[in-house]
């Protein structure tokens, strides 16, 4: 003690160090308080910002769904196109059919089919993966069956060009015609 009275240090009375020591303790709890609180906002502050980067790629990636719904329904429309194109050019000859939709358009529009006849194949030189089905059609009809029938075959799904028309009066007082068509459709091969 005598050092410390020579040093000119006076001691303090205990009631004094324990309201000097309080302070200290509620200072570092305040001071550890405030640590930790700093360092949780840190991590609160972390957290929104990380919400808004997960709002910021889900906005991105509704919209690529959204991008994909589009082509998805593209490739359907697509798909539907190449279904209409195998009928307009099959990869078969495919006469049957062929018969099939004449006879049909025939009885439609009352048109008398005579005889069909099919030519030979002939697969063209500037076209080597298309092949030509000549064909003729020998029909009686009015002129008026005739003109619907032209237009119900040349708005058939396959490709069916009419290359001649030869058409003669069978009977007069009938008007009935005698009809020579000549035509050809496709195929790939």
């Amino acid at each position: 003690m005598q050092r410390k009275k020579q040093a000119g240090i006076k001691e303090l009375p205990l009631a004094e160090k324990k309201g000097y020591v309080l302070w200290l303790v509620i200072i570092m709890v305040i001071i550890v308080t405030l640590c930790i609180t700093i360092f949780r906002l840190g991590t609160f502050i972390k957290n929104i910002n990380g919400i808004e980067d997960e709002k910021y790629e889900i906005e991105k990636l509704k919209a690529e769904l959204a991008n994909l719904r589009i082509i998805e329904d593209r490739a359907e429309d697509i798909n539907t196109l190449l279904e209409n194109y195998k009928k307009t050019i099959p990869d078969y000859p495919g006469e049957n059919s062929i018969i099939t939709d004449i006879e049909s358009v025939a009885r439609k529009r009352n048109i008398e089919i005579r005889q069909i006849q099919f030519g030979e194949h002939v697969t063209g030189k500037n076209t080597a993966k298309l092949t030509q089905i000549p064909f003729d059609l020998y029909l009686t009809g009015s002129y008026p069956a005739l003109v619907s029938f032209i237009e119900d075959v040349s708005n058939n799904p396959r490709i069916i060009v009419i290359s001649s028309i030869n058409i003669k009066r069978n009977d007069e007082v009938s008007g009935e015609l005698l009809i020579n068509i000549s035509l050809n459709s496709f195929y790939k091969k």
